[in-house]
């Protein structure tokens, strides 16, 4: 794929099988794109394309992007295709989605009108207390991952209704139940109607990393017609099942294949790599035989600093790609503890330590490393001066 022009991205020629993908007039579209296959460009284009249809009239595009950073990469992209026309386009991650629609008719799922949305673990834990004086401070923080855990994968959890509780109560909504709130809301018919007026066109990109929780969310979103079972809103998936990257927080690249049955989705395929060459297109099938991680402590992976959803998602992914691409062996590494001017201070083993089963879940192919022992760090002393 080359262009004439780098800065103009209408310069850009696609190949064949990348044109198939941007001019398919199928209402349920599964695109299978690897990465390097140039997947930003086909749904920059299909986006364009819709827009530029003047039998489309005015009606929006959403395109729902894994991570903030996505969506302003992508509003950038489209901005050089489309000009002012780019106004009919909306950019968000599932969640900012959400809270758009909540902002204007969470009323009607009982969130007050200046709801607000709780995102530190400190944040949550301190309505806890509020709400739970008796609950142990030491297990607030496996309590929220399990209730995150068991909202994503759209599970029974004992604690899920006095959390719910606690939210309402406050009038607040965690990163969890506001889809969930935005889910039921869209249960009422002539909201959604009214919002499936707005949208002529659903792109939902990175698909592979979508929870259970967040695919009912489009699903409900897009609506499906009773008779041919095409959504209602026309809707394209599109992402790699083999590079999931959030199974351990709930991600299910078997949506994908959910929605090509529920929806009789067309699926195509876009094969070219443009970005690995031959070799590098190899490694990435056979995998890594050993990876290393060092330092898994907590305050340390995940950093103390990455309390906003991008940065702990960067990190997430950053762990779960390492944990899955180990062929033969997987080391992972902390330090009892760290050297103070007091003296050696324990030190917390990370999180991310309790999710490696559940990210070897589906390993590369090779023996399945041994994590019945743990590896640890000696204690190191470092002299003053």
């Amino acid at each position: 794929m080359t262009a004439t022009n780098p800065t103009d991205v209408r310069d850009i020629q696609l190949t064949s099988e990348q044109r198939a993908a941007v001019d398919a007039s199928d209402p349920a579209l599964v695109i299978r794109a690897p990465a390097g296959t140039g997947k930003t460009e086909v749904l920059a284009q299909r986006a364009a394309r819709f827009v530029r249809d003047p039998e489309n009239g005015y009606k929006r595009v959403l395109v729902v992007t894994y991570t903030t950073r996505a969506a302003e990469e992508f509003t950038l992209r489209l901005q050089g295709l489309l000009g002012s026309a780019m106004d009919r386009v909306t950019a968000e991650t599932v969640h900012g989605f959400a809270q758009s629609l909540l902002s204007f008719h969470g009323s009607h799922v009982g969130l007050p009108l200046d709801f607000q949305v709780i995102v530190k673990d400190e944040d949550r834990a301190e309505l806890l207390a509020l709400f739970e004086p008796s609950w142990e401070p030491d297990a607030e923080l496996s309590l929220f991952r399990e209730l995150d855990l068991a909202r994503a994968k759209g599970s029974a959890y004992s604690h899920l209704g006095m959390w719910r509780k606690a939210l309402a109560h406050s009038g607040a909504v965690d990163f969890n139940e506001m889809i969930t709130k935005a889910t039921e809301m869209l249960q009422i018919d002539a909201i959604a109607q009214m919002i499936r007026n707005v949208y002529g066109l659903v792109l939902v990109d990175e698909a592979q990393n979508l929870t259970r929780q967040q695919y009912e969310f489009i699903v409900a979103l897009v609506g499906q017609h009773p008779e041919s079972h095409s959504p209602q809103v026309p809707t394209t998936l599109l992402g790699d099942p083999n590079q999931l990257v959030t199974g351990f927080a709930g991600g299910d690249s078997g949506n994908m294949k959910d929605f090509r049955s529920t929806f009789g989705a067309t699926e195509l395929t876009l094969s070219k790599n443009f970005r690995s060459s031959r070799r590098l297109s190899r490694l990435e099938q056979v995998g890594v035989k050993a990876v290393a991680i060092v330092g898994m402590n907590d305050g340390q992976f995940p950093d103390f600093r990455a309390t906003s959803p991008d940065s702990m998602r960067d990190e997430l992914q950053t762990f779960y790609v390492a944990a899955t691409r180990a062929s033969r062996m997987l080391l992972l590494t902390r330090a009892e503890s760290r050297p103070t001017r007091y003296g050696p201070r324990p030190t917390e083993p990370s999180p991310y330590l309790k999710l490696v089963k559940e990210a070897r879940r589906d390993p590369q192919p090779g023996p399945e490393p041994d994590f019945s022992a743990s590896v640890r760090c000696r204690n190191v002393h470092h002299s003053s001066g």
